[in-house]
């Protein structure tokens, strides 16, 4: 998901099993379209997507139908994530990565773990599998060590058996 979406994420986003992307919040403006007419999508909730989206409704005010705001009360931001982001990489003492870097890393998890393809390439709003085929497949090299940690952070519902 992009910081728009995650910051258009509202109460009524969850619903039928699913997590549904119809808003986007950009700068002050509210959207209902998305990047693509590919990223319309609808994500399967997962046990550990739930942990997290019920944890953040826990922590915004009553009044508020977006689900992550800023400390503020104001929707998130991608400025502040990506400050955040910049403080976690120098906290954990690694190399500086662009924050899309998670979208290639949710895919190097995946394809290490053999999810269907087919749904990775649902999850991540592509119209085909050839994106996931052509760019994300040389990332998950180093990963095959990390595979029970992978695992047991999605959850066994996150591999859709």
């Amino acid at each position: 998901m992009s910081a728009s979406e995650i910051a258009g994420l509202n109460i009524d986003s969850r619903r039928d099993g699913q997590l549904h992307l119809a808003w986007a919040i950009t700068g002050n403006s509210l959207r209902d379209f998305h990047k693509t007419k590919n990223r319309t999508r609808k994500i399967p909730l997962t046990n550990a997507i739930n942990r997290v989206l019920d944890e953040a409704m826990e922590q915004k005010p009553a009044d508020s139908i977006f689900i992550f705001l800023r400390k503020n009360g104001k929707p998130f931001r991608n400025r502040e994530f990506r400050e955040a982001w910049h403080e976690a990489c120098a906290a954990a003492e690694i190399p500086f990565l662009v924050t899309y870097a998670l979208r290639h890393c949710f895919v190097a998890y995946s394809e290490i773990m053999g999810i269907d393809r087919f749904r990775t390439v649902a999850l991540m709003g592509h119209a085909g599998k050839s994106m996931i085929d052509r760019v994300y497949g040389k990332y998950t090299s180093m990963l095959e060590r990390e595979r029970r940690a992978i695992k047991e952070y999605y959850g066994e519902d996150f591999w859709g058996e």
